[in-house]
């Protein structure tokens, strides 16, 4: 292929190589087709040379489809979603080309690039790990390995990794480093992840003086912002918009790095939402601090369904992952954008857990808003506690001191994920500071009652949204991606953590019935995919693994499958679940078959199984049962996320 300079900022990272046709090259080579040519070729070709990026992936993605192992059309896509496609589909082609050519490093770095991008992390650190083994010279793949680890919030691994290259460098280590922003940064985001703030702060200050870019202080103003610095991070971002002051996207990035803390010179001031500041009498403002970002596994968790809720009901709700340092996915920041038009009186807090001086400006920023005149009663203020964090401890006096209501809702058994770290002493501080107790199952509720002493824990539990879960007459039709089995059609839709997931009751169910097709609906977090459970099914031609999908999305696949399945090991930590799939499964009308949950006793249309015996005959049953239509849409009435938000203020008090 011949190499032309790019003409874009995307196509940068790819040197521009394709042709323009089977006999007019574009560049030094031409495409070789079998009979010498093709009309729907030759127009894509001319397409994507006239920089009609949309017209030329349409024509491109056909010319992929008829001749699929050559790379020279599948480098001219690529070079079309590199403009007008997603990452996931740049990531889906370089892949396929990477498979056509597994020798080319720099393919292979691509994927990796794009891996990390898209927060595919075991992927990442699986295709690294493979390549570093053929090139142990190449220290490139020790760089991508940590920083995998790091985006997964693997500090000290990602450290070992990143040590592994700075020792490879040998004398000359201190000026590479000092010359390469990337890995100083990596060691800046590693320092702030180890809660060395001191050594975070001096690396992203070096790196803006030695190398002054858009990217370099973008990065360094997020590490001083994370790590609570906030004075020294608004003199940063000064110097940045001074530095680069025709960069929107760099006012932009310092416009909501700032909102409601500092005002950046050159651009429009962020406004208050018209709703925000003229709250609905009779509401409360709310403080949700969630173990989730809004977003994650497709935004279907109990913390935004109840945010969503609660600001449906009029209420003011900042929304604050409590792990905010670390990285949110590209698509949550867009969700909240999204998620501000819909719900204006629903915003995002965007500090992290400790930085406390942060939080109180915020907070007394955005709530003083509208607030009501000296004379009226002041506005009720909630902070509700939806995970234990050692940072929220610090908080929890500022909030008692400024009137707010502290609320422990308890929504898993902490102790029981192999990720926590000691959970107990934090809990248990919770629940004594906390004035109100909630628990979304029984044997939460009994385990926050035996800290206190005392029977004053709530059981609000999971439910489903209407608006994500309406009552359908007719389905449209099935989502593309969808795969259908002879005999049955079953979904899964969730986390897909291999400690919470029995794995090996599901390959025996797969095995044993290849006329069977299973939808897998999750995202793959790093550590997952490495399970050799789970690497077995992806083999299975009766399985596919389709991803993470917005929760908006999910009644598609429902109401066209036959059953919904539940794999949940018989442990501690299911034992305490009530799972909010069973009841979406509900909601889209398909019979439940589970393993064992005292929670799911009291669902309609379902079946709890041990074995996978047990499960087969379940299915068996489901086709000689029919639905109890009024039973599940009497069950369902009572149990969906308004509903518990409403329950929540009555347990608030403020109902």
């Amino acid at each position: 292929m011949g190499k032309q300079k790019a003409t874009s900022k995307k196509a940068k990272s790819r040197k521009k190589t394709g042709p323009m046709g089977a006999n007019k090259p574009y560049g030094s080579k031409s495409v070789a087709v079998p009979g010498g040519g093709n009309a729907l070729l030759q127009e894509g070709l001319l397409a994507l040379k006239q920089k009609h990026y949309p017209q030329a992936k349409a024509l491109l993605g056909k010319a992929v489809e008829q001749w699929p192992n050559n790379t020279d059309i599948l480098t001219c896509y690529l070079e079309t979603l590199q403009h007008v496609g997603s990452k996931s589909e740049e990531m889906e082609a370089t892949r396929q080309l990477l498979a056509l050519n597994p020798g080319n490093v720099g393919t292979a770095l691509e994927l990796a690039n794009l891996y990390l991008q898209l927060y595919q992390l075991g992927r990442c650190v699986r295709l690294a790990t493979r390549y570093l083994k053929q090139y142990p010279a190449d220290s490139r793949w020790v760089v991508v390995l940590a920083e995998a680890y790091q985006r997964a919030d693997r500090p000290h691994k990602a450290e070992q990794w990143l040590n592994v290259y700075v020792s490879s460098l040998g004398p000359r280590a201190k000026d590479v480093v000092r010359h390469t922003p990337k890995i100083a940064m990596l060691q800046a985001n590693i320092a702030l992840s180890t809660n060395n703030l001191e050594r975070a702060l001096q690396i992203a200050l070096d790196v803006t003086i030695a190398h002054p870019s858009p990217a370099t202080y973008s990065q360094a103003v997020n590490v001083f912002v994370r790590s609570g610095a906030l004075v020294q991070a608004v003199r940063l971002a000064k110097t940045m918009v001074q530095h680069f002051p025709k960069d929107r996207m760099l006012l932009q990035f310092a416009h909501d790095i700032f909102r409601g803390v500092a005002d950046i010179p050159g651009g429009k001031p962020r406004t208050v939402p018209e709703t925000f500041a003229n709250p609905k009498p009779g509401t409360a403002d709310i403080v949700m601090i969630s173990p989730t970002h809004f977003l994650e596994n497709g935004g279907g968790h109990h913390p935004p369904q109840i945010a969503r809720a609660l600001a449906g009901l009029g209420h003011r709700v900042l929304f604050n992952q409590v792990h905010a340092a670390k990285t949110a996915p590209a698509a949550d920041k867009e969700a909240m954008v999204v998620m501000g038009d819909v719900y204006r009186n629903l915003q995002e807090l965007p500090v992290t857990a400790f930085q406390r001086q942060v939080w109180q400006q915020y907070v007394g920023q955005v709530f003083s808003v509208g607030d009501t005149p000296e004379a009226a009663p002041p506005r009720p203020k909630v902070v509700l506690v939806m995970h234990w964090s050692p940072y929220i401890l610090s908080l929890l006096p500022m909030f008692k001191a400024q009137g707010f209501t502290v609320v422990y809702w308890c929504v898993d058994d902490w102790q029981g994920l192999n990720e926590v770290r000691s959970p107990l002493t934090v809990e248990t501080v919770c629940c004594h500071v906390a004035d109100v107790l909630l628990a979304t199952a029984e044997p939460l509720a009994k385990k926050l009652n035996t800290i206190v002493g005392k029977p004053v824990t709530t059981v609000i539990r999971n439910g489903f949204s209407r608006q994500h879960f309406p009552k359908v007459v007719a389905p449209a039709p099935p989502p593309a991606d969808m795969r259908f089995g002879e005999k049955k059609t079953i979904v899964y839709w969730g986390g897909l953590v291999h400690h919470w997931l029995d794995w090996e009751l599901m390959t025996q169910l797969v095995h044993r019935h290849p006329d069977w097709m299973f939808n897998v609906i999750g995202p793959n977090k790093e550590g997952d995919l490495t399970h050799p459970a789970i690497e077995a099914l992806r083999d299975a031609p009766n399985v596919v693994f389709l991803g993470s999908k917005p929760v908006s999305e999910l009644a598609a696949y429902g109401h066209h499958a036959d059953a919904g399945v539940i794999h949940f090991k018989v442990n501690d930590l299911t034992e305490a679940v009530n799972p909010v799939k069973a009841y979406e499964y509900l909601a889209c009308g398909l019979p439940i078959v589970s393993t064992p949950m005292p929670e799911l006793d009291a669902f309609p249309y379902t079946w709890q199984c041990q074995t996978v015996e047990e499960m087969e005959a379940a299915f068996a049953a489901i086709e000689t049962t029919p639905a109890p239509t009024e039973a599940i849409e009497q069950f369902l009435n009572t149990t969906t996320w308004q509903g518990r938000a409403e329950a929540f203020l009555q347990a608030c008090s403020l109902g």
